[in-house]
């Protein structure tokens, strides 16, 4: 049994790799930069970026429906995420609610200020510094 049946692998390819490794190395291997085709989606970005700035969707399945609605193409919805993330879109984070016991100063107990938080982040960067030096 060859090597290239072995490793389920194109000769052509093969070879390509092993010539990149001897001209420079792992380091040439990382280098290799094949990109592929583009998306169809490109020659739509700012009618979609336009639109989900003034109405974000709220899951990938909404904004894959969105997409094929605006452009006629349509897109697994890890595609979409993949495109959206690439455009510059990111997560919305939800708030949460507090439960129904829990008065304001135990409210106020549990999301310390901004302040407070910058100060245990200073006092664990000083900590951390000094074992380092």
């Amino acid at each position: 049994m060859k090597f290239v049946d072995y490793v389920k692998l194109v000769t052509k390819s093969l070879s390509k790799w092993l010539n990149l490794y001897q001209t420079g190395g792992l380091s040439r291997l990382k280098q290799f930069g094949g990109r592929g085709q583009p998306s169809k989606l490109n020659h739509h970005t700012t009618d979609i970026k336009t639109y989900f700035q003034n109405n974000p969707p709220r899951t990938s399945g909404e904004a894959q429906e969105k997409i094929e609605e605006l452009t006629g193409i349509k897109r697994s919805p890890s595609q979409v995420r993949e495109f959206l993330h690439r455009e510059g879109f990111d997560y919305r984070k939800a708030g949460c609610f507090p439960g129904k016991n829990l008065d304001e100063t135990k409210f106020n107990v549990y999301i310390p200020n901004t302040m407070t938080i910058l100060m245990m982040f200073l006092m664990r960067l000083m900590t951390v510094l000094s074992r380092l030096l």
